[in-house]
C-alpha cells in the first residue's frame, strides 16, 4: 500500500501542495496523514500512528513543508527518524 506523511509547521501553513502532490502519485486520502506542528521536535502523533500501520512492502512519501515535490520514498525498515 502506499501511505504519505505531511508535516507543516503551524495552523498558519497551507498543506493543499503537498496533498495534491500525494494524490497525484495515487494516495488516497484515507493513507495520508498530517501533523500540524512545530518541527523543533519529534512528538508527532498521526506520524507515530501511520508507522505502526506500516507493512513490510507498503511505500511512504515524506512530504518535505516547505515544497510540493516528492523528496524521499522510504520502504518499512529503512525509516529516516
Amino acid at each position: 500500500m502506499e501511505y504519505g506523511y505531511i508535516r507543516v509547521s503551524s495552523i498558519d501553513q497551507n498543506e493543499d501542495r503537498q496533498l495534491i502532490a500525494l494524490r497525484g502519485k495515487g494516495v488516497p486520502d484515507s493513507r495520508i496523514y498530517m501533523d500540524k506542528q512545530s518541527g523543533k521536535d519529534f512528538d508527532r502523533p498521526k506520524y507515530k500512528r501511520l508507522v505502526r500501520r506500516l507493512r513490510r512492502g507498503d511505500l511512504l512519501y515524506l512530504m518535505p513543508s516547505a515544497t510540493s515535490q516528492l523528496d524521499i520514498l522510504i520502504t518499512p525498515g529503512l525509516f529516516f527518524l
